[in-house]
């Protein structure tokens, strides 16, 4: 094997290793941005978790007690949650927790929402949701 030969396979061999590591980069990118577009759609659909949960706290709330009144619940970054006024029991929820936020169900019944799970936020008010960065 002369010299010209070997110069030709060290070319081929970084051709190689250039398109590998480019097929590795791209290949990455659109596994983040697959996890990432995961990430975002659950963080909306447990939104929807939480609302149908506060919904059906308020009209339990208000079938069995006949009380109307507006209930926020606060979420906390250690994964706990308030709610005012006190006497009303936390929202029971199983999938989607948020690591803070709030949600309000009005005394008429709508409800507003601001959570985050850190990366994506979700906003609700009126009957419109809203993703935002």
């Amino acid at each position: 094997m002369n010299l010209n030969q070997r110069g030709i396979i060290l070319v081929k061999l970084i051709e190689l290793i250039i398109i590998f590591t480019a097929l590795i980069f791209l290949s990455t990118y659109f596994v983040l941005e697959m996890i990432l577009k995961e990430k975002k759609e659950d963080v909306v659909d447990g939104a929807w978790d939480l609302i149908s949960a506060a919904e059906d706290a308020y009209f339990l709330r208000g079938m069995v007690d006949k009380i109307y009144i507006d209930v926020t619940y606060v979420f906390h970054e250690d994964g706990s949650q308030s709610v005012y006024p006190g006497d009303v029991e936390p929202l029971e929820f199983k999938k989607y927790k948020p690591s803070k936020g709030t949600l309000t169900v009005y005394s008429d019944g709508e409800v507003s929402l601001s959570i985050t799970d850190g990366i994506w936020s979700v906003e609700k008010y009126s009957k419109q949701l809203v993703n935002q960065n």
